[in-house]
């Protein structure tokens, strides 16, 4: 997924604490992960 995928996934969930951009790069890494 994009970044703006990931954001627009994760929008409604999450709050702006500061957690929002690991989250996101944890996200990244995981389907690079998965996507071998």
């Amino acid at each position: 997924p994009t970044r703006a995928d990931i954001c627009a996934a994760l929008d409604k969930h999450l709050c702006r604490c500061g957690a929002h951009e690991r989250i996101i790069r944890a996200v990244q890494r995981a389907a690079q992960a998965l996507a071998g």
